[in-house]
């Protein structure tokens, strides 16, 4: 990208961050969901408070004696309405309250000096339409009562106050152009809040997005966004399953404290999902010191079991990597099984996306009864990885609930063997 470009991009993200956060005086300390209706209130007064100052500017150039009653009032309204993050601190509907009697109020005492034929009376559809965005839509009956409110205050100044206090009948062009700008103003405020409002919005779906990509594989989420109450439950006929263990993590965290503990777990899980992605590898869950991933699903692949041999390769040497760094004596003992497994999303406020089959006990006891620094397979994947690398038999066991089987240690990659670097 040209230096330039890059400039005028840097100089729009620093301007934006200055913006909310101005947007955000009061709003912060408050939970995020309600932070962002604080920051639309705020959008509202400040945006009604420069609307009041073009007002004061306008009388103030045309005639400040004859419209001194005006300026004077735009210029306490102003004051009003820049107050509104001072009020946060009452309540999430204290400084909309505020914002919008401030608006009746003012409207209607304006509407007195110079008369319905300025167009003023116009703001009061603008403070009704900018009610359901301040207050939520939630607070239905607030907002009923506040819309009444506006509706009949603007019928009062309609049908009683056709003779304005400040007499303007020889300035026929100024009560025009002073119509015109009442009604611009109004569009361009609602418009303004209601844009930022689906600006909000739209961030807050692509945080929820996020997290749910995180939480589920990407065509998992996608076919519970479309179908939420379809029982998601599928059949993988070939697939490979991780289990990796911390050895001697659990003698280890009686000498930790817990932040140095979450700190060495998050480090070495963080760099493991990496590698997960790198190879088109599934992460399910993490339960303690131990990680389990599957390759395979939920999208089939025909190189699950060379996929996730890669994978255990890279990982013990990351962990080797975070051992030396950390001055701990710190190993991986890894369990991998191929076969046919169940894959689904179980669970409604809190739902994963899990595996289940004899397969995946299989991959647990090959872990468990491993050794530490080596990757343990069982035949289907030692079969499925072929002649890709060195392997050496295990000496032969009973597993507890499967019984006496045969099983192997990867050694090495065979370095005739193109390895597989990346997810395709």
């Amino acid at each position: 990208m040209p230096a330039k470009s890059t400039n005028v991009l840097r100089l729009i993200v620093s301007q934006r961050r200055r913006f909310e956060k101005v947007l955000g005086l009061g709003a912060k300390s408050d939970p995020d969901k309600q932070s962002r209706r604080l920051m639309l209130i705020n959008l509202a007064s400040f945006s009604a408070a420069m609307s009041s100052a073009t007002y004061a500017s306008v009388f103030a150039f045309y005639d400040p004696e004859l419209l001194m009653p005006m300026i004077v009032g735009n210029l306490c309204v102003i004051l009003m309405y820049c107050a509104a993050p001072l009020w946060h601190r009452f309540g999430v509907n204290a400084a909309a309250i505020v914002f919008t009697l401030t608006a009746y109020v003012s409207l209607f005492l304006f509407v007195v000096l110079v008369g319905p034929d300025s167009g003023i009376q116009l703001n009061y559809m603008t403070a009704g339409a900018l009610a359901f965005v301040i207050f939520g839509s939630k607070q239905l009956s607030l907002i009923v009562v506040l819309l009444s409110l506006g509706f009949v205050l603007h019928l009062i100044v309609m049908l009683f106050f056709k003779e304005p206090l400040i007499d303007l009948s020889d300035h026929k062009p100024f009560l025009g152009s002073l119509y015109a700008l009442s009604a611009s103003s109004s569009m361009l405020l609602v418009a303004g809040v209601v844009w930022y409002a689906f600006q909000l919005v739209n961030e807050a779906e692509e945080q929820s997005e996020k997290l749910l990509r995180n939480i589920l594989p990407d065509s998992i989420a996608v076919r519970l966004k479309a179908r939420p109450t379809e029982l998601i439950a599928d059949r993988f006929e070939d697939a490979s399953v991780l289990f990796a263990d911390i050895v001697g993590f659990t003698d280890m965290c009686n000498h930790m404290q817990p932040n140095e503990l979450i700190t060495l777990l998050n480090e070495v899980f963080s760099r493991f999902d990496t590698l997960a992605l790198k190879y088109g590898v599934e992460k399910i869950k993490t339960i303690g010191d131990s990680y389990m991933a599957v390759s395979g699903i939920p999208i089939h692949n025909g190189d699950h079991a060379v996929r996730m041999i890669d994978l255990s390769l890279e990982m013990l040497e990351v962990m080797k990597g975070v051992s030396q760094s950390h001055g701990h004596h710190l190993n991986l003992r890894i369990g991998i099984a191929s076969g046919s497994i169940t894959a689904g999303v179980i669970g409604k406020a809190k739902f994963s996306y899990d595996v289940w089959a004899p397969t995946v006990n299989l991959a647990a006891r090959l872990e468990s009864s491993g050794e530490a620094g080596r990757i343990h397979i069982c035949d289907h994947t030692k079969a499925e990885i072929g002649q890709g690398y060195l392997t050496e038999m295990a000496p032969s066991r009973h597993l507890k609930g499967i019984g006496l089987v045969t099983s192997w240690f990867v050694v090495e990659r065979n370095s005739e063997v193109p390895k597989l670097n990346e997810s395709n």
